[in-house]
């Protein structure tokens, strides 16, 4: 129905009404419209004001009196064209708007116990299947154990997710079973007991800090990419 396309072009309930009502009706003033559709006159006066400003009527004057007269539908045409320009204009405005916002980083702080387990769980729900993933574990195997859920290592290995662990030494003698991917920090060069995790996945860093129960991610595909950059270059030297 041709309702539905009037609306598509913007024209309101109250401007359909009145433009339908002067194209069967021809040269009609704002009285005649009140009573023909059965509106109060404000609302009538408000559509004929916006149907002028719209290109779809003209306006008659005889003596004191004000006709008006519906334009041709090729109006609409007209109307449709200006609405099409406009919001061709209007993506090329939010296009622009994205591709200053696009690429930049996206970072979320979250404070709890809850927000420790959801950044767990995040993982093996963001990667792909056999994907990879990267951890710096520089806090004790309490702190740490303490906050994984119940359901992560399920998750982890049904997905069958590969993993590459930068630890401690005392880290890695109390579970051995961290992962077959696991380098260890020289207690020469520090105790690496921070109570600190990073995990490197995806497009996301996410850091834990056990002591203060609160977690950072940064949401970023450039800076995740340098941070797998840098764990891999020292990965590959211990």
């Amino acid at each position: 129905m041709y309702f539905d396309t009037l609306q598509s072009l913007g024209l309101s309930g109250h401007e359909q009404a009145v433009y339908i009502f002067l194209l069967k009706n021809g040269k009609s003033t704002p009285t005649e419209i009140e009573q023909g559709e059965r509106m109060h006159r404000p609302i009538v006066y408000r559509a004929i004001s916006s149907l002028l400003g719209k290109g779809l009527l003209k306006v008659f004057t005889k003596g004191k009196r004000k006709y008006y007269v519906a334009e041709s539908p090729d109006a609409l045409a007209q109307l449709f064209k200006r609405t099409e320009e406009k919001f061709v204009d209007d993506i090329e405005d939010l296009h622009q708007l994205h591709n200053k916002t696009a690429g930049k980083p996206m970072v979320t702080f979250s404070e709890g116990r809850r927000a420790i387990e959801e950044a767990y769980l995040d993982v093996p729900r963001t990667v792909e299947k056999d994907g990879t993933y990267y951890r710096y574990i520089s806090s004790s195997e309490l702190n740490r154990t303490r906050f994984l859920p119940k359901t992560y290592r399920e998750q982890r290995n049904k997905k069958g997710l590969n993993r590459y662990i930068i630890c401690n030494k005392a880290i890695q003698k109390k579970n051995p079973s961290l992962g077959a991917e696991v380098k260890v920090i020289p207690e020469k060069h520090d105790l690496f007991a921070d109570n600190i995790s990073q995990v490197i996945y995806k497009d996301k860093v996410a850091i834990v800090d056990f002591d203060t129960e609160s977690v950072i991610t940064i949401q970023s595909q450039k800076f995740a990419d340098f941070q797998k950059k840098i764990f891999k270059i020292l990965y590959e030297r211990l």
